[in-house]
């Protein structure tokens, strides 16, 4: 590989994927979004890898080595990761910690346990707002004010289908567990 500065995008730390490839001896062409080229993993006599710079990914679709510029250094000179981040030029990498798996179960569990409270929540409000349209027909009843109860009756919805999103997303159950007592709280005032 030739020694040379690769561009660091600020996202993720990590060269150019094309770059990286093209200091392998990789030529690679435009294809439409994406480049290929021939894949250096196998005899290979159509371009049959595909290298993605927007996602910062290559694929070859013979033989199905892919991934990023790390794991592309890592193949083509038989190497383990930390030894591709040193070839790169990444001295440092820090992985984000990752909670033990009892700890991770246990935030999961909360998880899934207040997601079918809002659920639980969601239901009765539904039923509520179908009485109000069901009142609203009614002969002399004040249309304003089962307006005004609806219209709460709808915001108390769309904040708890935002919190049961959230909560049945992986990467946000983290954060809400670090917030699990006022959210507790607003779930039992639903």
């Amino acid at each position: 590989m030739r020694n040379t500065a690769y561009n660091l995008k600020p996202a993720d730390c990590k060269p150019s994927i094309s770059e990286v490839i093209r200091n392998y001896g990789v030529e690679l062409r435009p294809a439409g979004k994406e480049q290929i080229g021939l894949c250096p993993f196998h005899a290979d006599r159509h371009a049959s890898m595909s290298v993605n710079e927007d996602k910062g990914l290559f694929h070859c679709f013979a033989c199905g080595a892919g991934g990023d510029s790390i794991r592309f250094v890592e193949l083509i000179e038989k190497v383990n990761f930390k030894e591709a981040c040193k070839k790169l030029d990444l001295e440092t990498f820090t992985p984000k910690p990752r909670p033990h798996k009892a700890d991770a179960e246990k935030v999961a569990r909360w998880g899934l346990d207040t997601s079918k409270k809002i659920c639980e929540a969601m239901r009765e409000i539904g039923e509520e707002i179908y009485i109000c349209s069901i009142a609203r027909k009614q002969p002399g009843t004040d249309r304003e004010l089962i307006r005004a109860v609806e219209a709460e009756l709808i915001r108390r919805w769309a904040i708890l289908e935002d919190f049961d999103d959230d909560l049945n997303n992986p990467e946000l159950v983290l954060d809400l567990w670090a917030q699990r007592a006022d959210i507790e709280r607003l779930v039992e005032m639903a």
